[in-house]
C-alpha cells in the first residue's frame, strides 16, 4: 500500500489538468490514471505509483520477528521513528542503537549488499557517526545493519525519510526496520569475487586505497551533480545507464575498501632505504591514489552527463506535452467549424431554392378569402343543453358506472316522476380515454330542465363524488359556446408557442361582448359573439389556428 509523506494512504483518481506529480515533477494531463491524497494535496502519477508499490516490507510472519530481533517498520519506504533503548552502562550521549535497511533478496551476495550499504552511508548520511554491522538473513530477505548514536534518532529518521528514493537494490526500493538485537549481524568474510574482479578491471591490477570510500573530486562544469552530495533528482527510478556507471563505482570502492593498509614500517621507509631506483610502497600508494582520483571523476564526468541528458529529455517532455495537446484541441475545433459550415451551406441550398415560392405565396395572400366564420345562434337554440342540468365536480376515481349509479339514486329518491337521461364527456384527447369531471342529466322540456335545477338549488339536494365533495348543479353549456371557448382557449396555446412573442406575456381576457388575447398588452387575436372562432390581428394577422386534437 503506497502511503503520502504524511502516512495516509493514496487514492486512484482520474488526474485534473495541470497536475504536477509529487515524484517525478511531470504534468499531467487531464483525465489520465493517477493517485492522490486529498488531505495533503499529493499526487503521484501512474509511473511513480507503482514504483513504490515494489517495495518489499519485512513479513509479520519473519523469524526476525517472532524473535524479537527485529522490530516491524510502520508504512511503507519510510524509516520509523528511532528512539533509543538505553542502556545502564553508558550515558544518553554514548548510546547505540540500530537499524536495518531490509527487502535484499536471500540469494543476494552478502559482500555486495554490504558494500552498497556502506555507499548509502558515505553517500547519503555522511553527516552522522554510523558502522555498518553485517548481514542477516530470515526467510527469504537479507537485511544489513546500521548501527548509530542514540542522540542522533530524531535527525537521522528525518534524513532517512528525505533519501528514501535513493536507497534502491536491483530496481526495487529498501525498507528501514529497526533492530533490538545488533549482535546477529555478521561481517561478510569475503570479498565480492564480481567486485574484485571490477576493481581488476577498473584499476589494471588488484588493490585500492585503505578505510572506505573517499570523496572524490566534484566534475568540472557539472558540479550540481557532484555524486558525492547527489542533488535530490525528480525521478523516482534510475536509468540503465546510471545504475551502471553507478554500480561500477560502488564496485570499485568496495574492492578498494577491502585492500589492508600498508605495514607502518615500509611507508616510513624513502628514497634512500630502497634497493637501487625501485619504487618504494609508498610510491605506489601515492600513484594508486593520483590513478584512483581520475577514474572516479571520469566515471563522475559520465553520471554527470546521464543525469543531465535525463532532465533535458523530461523538461523538454514537460514543454511538449502542453503544445501538444493543444494543438490536437485546435485540429478537433478546425474539423468542427469545417462540419458547420458544410452544414450551412446546405442550409442556404434549401432556402435559395425555397424563395421562389415564399415570393408566389405573399402574391396569393391578398386575394384569398379571409372571411371570418359566423355563428349561427339559430341553430344553438335547439341545442339539447337547454333541456339539460349539468353536473360538476365529479373526480377521476369517479368511474362511468360509478356517475351513473349516483344519478339514477339522486333522480329516483328526488324526481321520480321526471324522465331522464344521461350524456358523458371526455377529455381532449380522446384517445386517452379520461372523462370531463362534469356530466348532464336531459329532461323532456327547457321548462322541465329550469324547475329541476330551481328546485335542486332550493332544496339544496346534494351529491358527493368519490372523494366526499360535494357535486354542483349547473346550466351545461352548448355546443357553440363549447367551440367559442376552445378556440379562445387554442389561440392562446399558439401564441405562448410562437417564437415572435419572444418573452411577453400572452394573456386572455374572456369578459363580452370581444374576447380578446393579447401579447404584451397588444391586442393579437379577438372574438366577437357573432364569430363562431375568432381571428389573429396585428403582427400575427395571417395566421391560421390549429385545429384541436382528437
Amino acid at each position: 500500500m503506497v502511503k503520502c509523506p504524511q502516512n495516509h494512504t493514496v487514492r486512484k483518481q482520474a488526474a485534473k489538468n495541470d497536475t504536477k506529480c509529487d515524484g517525478c515533477a511531470e504534468v499531467l494531463n487531464d483525465g489520465v490514471e493517477a493517485y492522490r491524497c486529498a488531505k495533503c494535496d499529493y499526487d503521484l502519477c501512474s509511473a511513480c505509483f507503482h514504483a513504490k508499490k515494489v517495495q518489499k516490507p519485512v513479513a509479520k510472519g519473519s523469524s526476525l520477528v517472532k524473535q524479537g530481533l527485529l522490530k516491524e517498520k510502520k508504512g511503507s519506504g519510510t524509516a520509523e521513528a528511532l528512539k533509543p533503548t538505553g542502556s545502564s552502562s553508558s550515558t544518553p550521549s554514548e548510546a547505540y542503537q540500530a537499524f536495518a535497511f531490509s527487502g535484499f533478496p536471500a540469494v543476494a551476495d552478502p559482500n555486495e549488499i554490504y558494500n552498497l550499504v556502506k555507499e548509502y552511508v558515505y553517500d547519503y548520511l555522511g553527516e552522522f557517526s554510523l558502522k555498518v554491522l553485517g548481514t542477516v538473513v530470515s526467510e527469504g530477505v537479507a537485511h544489513v545493519g546500521v548501527g548509530y548514536k542514540a542522540s542522533d534518532s530524531e535527525a537521522l529518521d528525518k534524513k532517512v525519510y528525505d533519501m528514501r528514493d535513493y536507497f534502491i537494490y536491483d530496481g526495487s526500493y529498501l525498507n528501514t526496520v529497526l533492530v533490538q538485537h545488533p549482535e546477529v549481524f555478521k561481517q561478510p568474510t569475503q570479498p565480492s569475487s564480481t567486485s574484485a574482479a571490477m576493481a581488476v578491471d577498473a584499476l589494471g591490477a588488484p588493490g585500492g586505497l585503505a578505510g572506505g570510500p573517499q570523496s572524490w573530486p566534484a566534475p568540472p562544469g557539472v558540479a550540481t551533480y557532484n555524486v558525492a552530495t547527489p542533488a535530490p533528482a525528480p525521478f523516482t527510478q534510475l536509468s540503465p545507464q546510471i545504475a551502471e556507471a553507478k554500480q561500477r563505482l560502488h564496485a570499485m570502492r568496495a574492492a578498494l575498501a577491502e585492500v589492508p593498509p600498508l605495514p607502518a614500517g615500509d611507508a616510513e621507509k624513502g628514497p634512500e632505504d630502497a634497493e637501487g631506483s625501485h619504487p618504494t610502497n609508498a610510491d605506489l600508494m601515492a600513484k594508486l591514489d593520483s590513478m584512483m582520483g581520475a577514474m572516479a571523476l571520469k566515471e563522475d564526468v559520465q553520471v554527470a552527463q546521464l543525469e543531465v541528458v535525463k532532465q533535458l529529455r523530461a523538461e523538454f517532455r514537460t514543454e511538449f506535452e502542453p503544445l501538444r495537446a493543444q494543438a490536437e484541441q485546435t485540429e478537433s475545433k478546425v474539423n468542427q467549424a469545417l462540419d458547420e459550415t458544410k452544414a450551412l451551406n446546405n442550409r442556404l441550398a434549401v432556402v435559395e431554392n425555397a424563395i421562389p415560392k415564399m415570393e408566389a405565396i405573399e402574391k396569393a395572400i391578398p386575394s384569398l378569402d379571409l372571411e371570418r366564420p359566423r355563428a349561427d345562434w339559430s341553430l344553438d337554440a335547439a341545442d339539447p343543453a337547454y333541456r339539460s342540468v349539468g353536473v360538476f365536480g365529479w373526480d377521476d376515481s369517479d368511474g362511468l358506472t360509478a356517475r351513473k349509479t349516483k344519478i339514477d339514486e339522486f333522480m329516483a329518491s328526488n324526481f321520480p316522476k321526471v324522465s331522464y337521461a344521461i350524456s358523458f364527456e371526455y377529455k381532449y384527447p380522446r384517445k386517452q380515454g379520461k372523462m370531463k369531471p362534469s356530466c348532464a342529466i336531459t329532461v323532456l322540456t327547457r321548462d322541465e330542465a329550469d324547475e329541476v335545477l330551481k328546485q335542486i338549488n332550493s332544496q339544496k339536494y346534494k351529491i358527493q363524488n368519490g372523494k366526499g365533495k360535494d357535486i354542483k348543479f349547473d346550466k351545461p353549456r352548448t355546443a357553440l359556446q363549447k367551440a367559442r371557448w376552445a378556440a379562445m382557449k387554442r389561440a392562446e396555446e399558439q401564441l405562448k408557442k410562437d417564437g415572435r412573442t419572444n418573452g411577453r406575456e400572452v394573456k386572455l381576457e374572456s369578459q363580452m361582448p370581444v374576447r380578446k388575447v393579447l401579447v404584451g398588452g397588444v391586442l393579437a387575436f379577438e372574438q366577437t359573439k357573432e364569430d363562431a372562432i375568432g381571428m389573429f390581428v396585428g403582427e400575427f394577422k395571417g395566421m391560421k389556428l390549429h385545429e384541436r386534437e382528437r
